[in-house]
């Protein structure tokens, strides 16, 4: 699941099948753009556009951004515009996207991690070619991917299937640091604040890393 900044939820179900829904407590359009509420929006134009490509495993969204990873190791990038649905795509993993991230940076743009069966993690800033080797590469699958815009720079949380998980910040002059919660991270997410939230099969966890 992925949510927009409108409240919409993008539903990924295990069969790699995409829905939407709108979160209740969402705030509601009133007068005449209540009426025009039912008209497709940008996020079922992308969403309608990402489905045709097919199986979809991983997926991440971002203002009028769609990023989805496949079983094949390809990332496809989908940018709406008034023109429609713009469409790139990169291979960038030798084994099925497991996760990805989207970050908006302040200047415009926008970096897209995405992580793999294949144990490595890759940076990808959608307005030039993604970086050549891996940001973050272990002997073990990527589970889980996030992102976030801090104070101190672009906070990113990787989790592996062995229960380890990773975090660095951008441009910090700290080294990368590592926890171990468990088992198996099944999910991850970085607030702005750097707290990271860790997911696993048995618990929540909430780290502030120092």
């Amino acid at each position: 699941m992925t949510t927009a900044d409108d409240g919409t939820m993008v539903l990924l179900d295990q069969r790699g099948r995409l829905s939407l829904q709108r979160s209740p407590t969402a705030p509601r359009p009133g007068g005449i753009a209540s009426l025009l509420e039912d008209e497709p929006g940008v996020r079922e134009h992308l969403v309608e556009e990402a489905v045709q490509r097919g199986r979809v495993t991983a997926l991440a969204c971002a203002s009028e951004l769609l990023i989805s990873g496949d079983p094949e190791g390809a990332v496809q990038v989908l940018k709406w515009n008034s023109g429609g649905a713009k469409r790139t795509s990169m291979a960038l993993h030798e084994g099925a996207v497991t996760d990805v991230a989207v970050v908006e940076l302040a200047e415009g743009g926008a970096l897209v991690y995405s992580g793999s069966q294949d144990g490595r993690v890759r940076l990808w800033a959608t307005d030039r070619e993604p970086l050549a080797t891996a940001v973050a590469e272990r002997d073990c699958a990527v589970t889980a991917l996030s992102a976030s815009l801090t104070g101190a720079g672009v906070a990113l949380a990787i989790g592996w299937v062995d229960g380890l998980v990773e975090y660095s910040v951008t441009g910090a002059e700290t080294s990368v640091r590592h926890f171990r919660p468990g088992p198996a991270v099944r999910a991850l997410s970085v607030l702005p604040s750097g707290v990271v939230l860790i997911g696993t099969d048995e618990s929540l966890i909430c780290v502030e890393p120092s």
